[in-house]
């Protein structure tokens, strides 16, 4: 028996909700994309520019340093967690999810980071802190080696992100329930003994290896979560709490998410990208925190859309990746010539108000380059195929 018009529609209607599929949209808008990815960058500058001591300048130190980096280096790096799972959440909604997509869009990425990896590579070979080697500059443009690039080990995680979400589609149908059970039990298991086998002697293999599997379970959670519209359904419940009470229930769960990084790898595991626990399981407690507190952050900022500070977020937000990027430049081989520019203000405020205007500005300066060697490219690509459309069109006339 066909159902109604009018129960299509409310059949369609309840589908959505379940589908998470209401016009095809994320559970939050393109401006509160630009609040995450700023609060991500922002805990991010903070957890290098003052959570870990080695990184502070000889002579420049804080009398909280050592309290601070007990109890917020772990908190802060849930920066990275952050930014993979709004990827992975991200990529759910995205139109095209094949192998040929993903070659693009890591092809973006990595000349977004060459833009910025490029110059400050130079700078350090004009300046004497770096010597010439082919090998290691090659491994230093995929962000395989970072010692000019101390933080871009991003760009090869996102390739290999790019490559396994569709993967895992296809091997799971798309399916949810096979999703988590693959990725955390399955693949996690097999994938923590791999890590076991591998030598000591291969420390570089073994790192990479580590930021790839352990940065993968938040952007999988995320995608997850996306297909499964958790988020929204979420929502529906806490909308029937009184307003004032949600809200502070909100603000505990944002700070009890952030907090859990400190219990979690200060007390359950030693501080790394992911704990191994017999028999074998890598274990990544951002797969559980940070939609926890995405999803909060969302709740209680979603009024920054109603003023006009949104724009100071979605300025931050469009360029996070290349001050991901150009923050680099602070620390390791560079550091000794640019330490003393970021941490000249002295106090804490002023420095990480100062990084952020000099990285936001060079951004600025690198996202203007990227937009032209994108435009050069098109205009080649539309120039080459002029006389191809002129040879046929002459064809067609005769």
């Amino acid at each position: 028996m066909y159902d109604t018009e009018d129960e299509a529609k409310e059949k369609k209607v309840r589908m959505d909700k379940n589908t998470n599929t209401i016009g095809n949209h994320p559970f939050w808008s393109k401006k509160m994309t630009g609040v995450l990815k700023t609060i991500a960058i922002v805990l991010m500058f903070i957890h290098h520019f003052f959570s870990i001591q080695m990184y502070l300048p000889a002579d420049h130190s804080y009398s909280w340093a050592a309290f601070f980096e007990e109890y917020f280096t772990a908190p802060t790096k849930i920066c990275v967690g952050i930014f993979a799972f709004i990827t992975g959440y991200m990529y759910f909604f995205s139109k095209k999810k094949s192998f040929l997509n993903s070659v693009k869009s890591s092809g973006n990425l990595l000349v977004r980071y060459w833009v910025v990896a490029v110059p400050l590579i130079v700078l350090a070979l004009l300046s004497g802190v770096y010597s010439f080697h082919l090998n290691h500059i090659v491994l230093e443009l995929f962000g395989i080696e970072t010692n000019v690039m101390c933080f871009a080990w991003y760009v090869y995680f996102y390739v290999f992100l790019m490559f396994f979400l569709p993967l895992l589609i296809r091997i799971s149908k798309n399916r949810p329930g096979i999703m988590l059970f693959l990725t955390f039990i399955l693949f996690n298991f097999v994938s923590s003994l791999i890590y076991g086998l591998i030598s000591n002697d291969l420390i570089r293999i073994k790192t990479v290896y580590s930021n790839c599997w352990g940065t993968l379970f938040p952007a999988v959670s995320g995608y997850v979560i996306a297909r499964t519209g958790a988020f929204q359904k979420v929502k529906e419940k806490t909308d029937k709490i009184p307003s004032v009470l949600r809200y502070v229930l909100f603000l505990i769960f944002l700070c009890g998410a952030f907090m859990l990084r400190y219990l979690f790898y200060n007390k359950l595991f030693t501080f790394t990208t992911i704990g191994v626990c017999k028999p074998g399981l890598a274990v990544n407690g951002d797969a559980v925190y940070v939609p926890v507190f995405v999803f909060c952050a969302v709740e209680l900022l979603s009024f920054l859309e109603r003023t006009k500070a949104i724009r100071v977020f979605e300025i931050l937000g469009k360029y996070s990746v290349y001050m991901w990027f150009w923050h680099c430049m602070f620390f390791d081989v560079l550091g000794k010539y640019t330490k003393r520019v970021l941490y000249a203000p002295k106090n804490p405020i002023l420095v990480l108000l100062w990084g952020i205007a000099v990285c936001v500005s060079l951004s600025v300066i690198s996202d203007l380059t990227v937009k032209g060697l994108f435009s050069i490219k098109k205009n080649a690509s539309k120039k080459e195929a002029l006389p191809v459309s002129s040879e046929s069109s002459s064809e067609k006339k005769d």
